[in-house]
């Protein structure tokens, strides 16, 4: 592959992947305030939410009441998990620091001298071995990456579905409230 167009075509598309897991990271830690200030919506809203329904007079109208809370009360909790899992600390990967492709770089230039290469050869040879390694090296920060991106974006739908749902059953709770009042 060393040397070819096919190691430059690689390369690109390799690029190009690598970097759109980078914007892709950063679309989730940019969605994370949204997502906390709707997680903070709900602890200020359920407090009400279950002071009225906790005045309820009927007993049936008070069960359900506090059923629908519940409920809404575990979703919100269940969307504080997924919460944790999208923020959690995970291991990234990024290619080498430009020093250390360097002495890479260095190391196999000497090597290549040992060898008793001609200069146009040997520089051939570093060009086309530093192009394999930085191909490996992007290509394993990139499918690493991948995966914790992959993780997240699906703990930040289900953060998404469990505050929808605790939000539509504690204005169910609301409204379960409200009939009480009329049917009371």
């Amino acid at each position: 592959m060393s040397g070819t167009e096919t190691s430059e075509y690689l390369g690109g598309i390799i690029a190009d992947a690598f970097k759109r897991e980078v914007d892709a990271d950063d679309a989730v830690w940019r969605s994370l305030p949204f997502f906390a200030a709707i997680i903070g919506l709900a602890i200020a809203v359920l407090p009400a939410v279950y002071r009225t329904a906790w005045e309820i007079s009927d007993r049936p109208w008070w069960i359900a009441a506090m059923v629908v809370f519940a409920i809404a009360i575990l979703c919100f909790t269940i969307s504080g998990y997924w919460f944790w899992i999208v923020i959690r600390p995970r291991e990234y990967i990024y290619p080498p620091p430009p020093d250390q492709v360097l002495t890479y770089a260095e190391e196999l230039a000497e090597y290549y001298r040992s060898r008793r290469m001609s200069d146009e050869r040997r520089d051939l040879a570093v060009r086309n071995d530093l192009r394999d390694f930085m191909l490996r090296q992007l290509a394993e920060a990139t499918a690493n990456n991948r995966r914790n991106n992959n993780a997240k974006a699906l703990a930040r739908s289900q953060v998404l579905i469990f505050v929808m749902a605790g939000f539509l059953l504690a204005f169910l709770c609301e409204g379960t409230t409200l009939i009480a009042g009329a049917f009371s």
